[in-house]
């Protein structure tokens, strides 16, 4: 005899939850069996309304906006500071635009800096919210899932900004200006980068159900660990060739400072994954 046994499991896409009859054999009695077919299996006429697709967050009208906001901001800047922005980008790869940059008044807080940084955090809180999905499924608790993706990308920013304040007050304490402007400057080209380079991969991602989210996961780490690989790279040669700061300095504090923090991170996730 067959009954009921769980009525959700996840579609292969892990993008999208069938609602449905999960068939198990129900041994015992004839008794026990009629009694718990009474209660568990439902009428012929009410099978409709299991066998529905329900789809999960990533179809909300708000990440389809969201998507807008960025690609207006993009637009907007490469219509009115094309060649800023332009500068900006080539800076990760090219140092005389890099050092230009450093030098100039205001480009830490110029509008091409500042749009870059904010879709930046707006996409990595994406992908934390899509990674709290997948951690945790299609029930993201007693906030919505738009409230869930607010607090993940304001966490974001809080991080990013204490960060930052810890390192202006060292900065004022030792006396290290010059260098911490350079080294301000190529850790927000980590999140510049992010801000063009993660787009296509979120919109592809929430709109292309060839791949699950997990895959896609998998591509965002890899971008961000080569990303922050690279900052390191260029943070170690100009500390030691720029600012004859001792190697074994720099590779403490890069230790401790950048890549502890993120091996404290994996560990975390991998734990609760």
């Amino acid at each position: 005899m067959v009954t009921n046994k769980n009525p959700y499991w996840l579609s292969p896409s892990n993008d999208t939850v069938f609602v449905g009859i999960m068939p198990c054999v129900k041994s015992g009695s004839e008794n026990e069996q009629l009694f718990h077919h009474t209660l568990s299996a439902p009428k012929d006429s009410d099978y409709s309304h299991f066998f529905s697709q329900r789809t999960t967050s990533f179809t909300a009208d708000w990440i389809f906006f969201l998507f807008l906001g960025i690609l207006f901001l993009l637009a907007f800047m490469r219509r009115y500071s094309g060649r800023q922005l332009n500068e900006v980008l080539t800076s990760f790869w090219n140092s005389r635009f890099s050092n230009q940059l450093i030098r100039e008044e205001g480009a830490f807080v110029g509008n091409v800096n500042v749009v870059l940084l904010l879709n930046s955090f707006l996409l990595l809180g994406f992908f934390g919210f899509k990674l709290w999905l997948f951690i945790y499924g299609d029930n993201p608790g007693e906030l919505p899932a738009l409230g869930v993706y607010a607090v993940i990308s304001a966490s974001l920013v809080v991080l990013f900004l204490v960060k930052l304040l810890v390192h202006r007050l060292f900065a004022g304490l030792f006396q290290v200006g010059d260098y911490l402007k350079d080294y301000l400057w190529h850790y927000f080209q980590f999140f510049q980068i992010l801000s063009v380079g993660l787009l296509p991969i979120a919109i592809i991602s929430s709109y292309t159900p060839s791949f699950t989210s997990f895959t896609w996961l998998i591509v965002v780490v890899c971008i961000l660990l080569i990303v922050f690989i690279i900052r390191l790279l260029k943070t170690f040669y100009r500390s030691v060739a720029e600012y004859k700061i001792s190697p074994l300095y720099i590779i403490l504090y890069l230790c401790a400072f950048e890549i502890l923090p993120w091996i404290i991170t994996c560990k975390w996730l991998l734990e609760v994954v």
